[in-house]
């Protein structure tokens, strides 16, 4: 987080740390918070350090995510940060997750899953 911070990725906010898209129209009005006012982390902090580790360490082909739709701004705020960050990957190396919109993924018993897995 500090490394975004000093890139000028992440500022401070009202007490937390966010990532502001001014100039990514779907997602201007949808700041990514990676602390929050308390000093607490969330999905967004851990799915870009787990992205970054991911690459560094398996530096693997492809990664694919698998979510629905509730998750589709979330992961596009991801993709999008990670990309600002991680500046020395192209553009073709990074593909966003394939979302089911308007879907949901559900479990045995129908319900939505509610966890990462």
């Amino acid at each position: 987080m500090d490394e975004l911070v000093a890139k000028g990725i992440a500022r401070e906010s009202e007490g937390a740390i966010a990532i502001f898209f001014e100039d990514v129209p779907r997602l201007k009005e949808h700041p990514a918070l990676i602390r929050k006012s308390d000093g607490g982390f969330n999905y967004t902090t851990t799915d870009l350090t787990t992205l970054a580790y991911r690459l560094e360490t398996w530096q693997p082909d492809e990664i694919i995510y698998v979510t629905d739709g509730r998750q589709q701004l979330h992961f596009q705020q991801v993709f999008t940060a990670f990309r600002r960050w991680q500046s020395i990957l192209s553009e073709g190396e990074l593909h966003e997750p394939p979302i089911l919109p308007e879907k949901k993924v559900r479990g045995s018993r129908s319900s939505p899953l509610r966890k990462k897995m």
